[in-house]
């Protein structure tokens, strides 16, 4: 098994432990790499009475999706950190009529900024935006800031 692959079950884990309701939501890690990230979880559990996505639901695997990357980040620089969400702004533009699919990246810079100032003992509120679909035209995005602690 690879590093990256030891790093995902690990990751998805922890997401599952630490975070028990990503479980019942069956929210798993498809994609992962040193600076991105993208959650699934299935329509079955997460719909409306329309069939479609449940807002609340879109919104926990967006949330997600930014706190399993910064824990990820985070591990892979060796530093323990306290993350949260801080404060988040949640825009639908259409139904989701399909698997919920969240995905969010780190730039090198943030990165940078996030291990340095944890690394030296000072908190950090870093800006992600995640987006729910297709990258490209995505169905909703999240526009959200998490703080982080040693």
């Amino acid at each position: 098994m690879s590093d990256q692959e030891n790093a995902r079950q690990a990751l998805q884990s922890d997401l599952h432990t630490l975070i028990p309701l990503s479980g019942y939501m069956e929210i798993r890690i498809s994609a992962l790499g040193p600076a991105h990230i993208e959650l699934e979880a299935p329509l079955g559990p997460n719909h409306n009475h329309a069939g479609t996505g449940f807002a609340g639901a879109i919104y926990s695997v967006a949330v997600l999706a930014g706190w399993a990357l910064l824990r990820h980040a985070t591990r892979q620089a060796g530093v323990d950190a306290e993350l949260v969400i801080a404060d988040a702004q949640m825009h639908y533009q259409r139904p989701v009529t399909g698997d919920i699919v969240a995905h969010t990246a780190i730039t090198p810079e943030q990165l940078a900024e996030l291990t340095h100032r944890l690394g030296s003992g000072r908190r950090v509120r870093l800006p992600l935006v995640i987006q729910v679909g297709d990258p490209e035209d995505p169905d909703a995005t999240l526009q959200g800031r998490y703080f982080a602690r040693p």
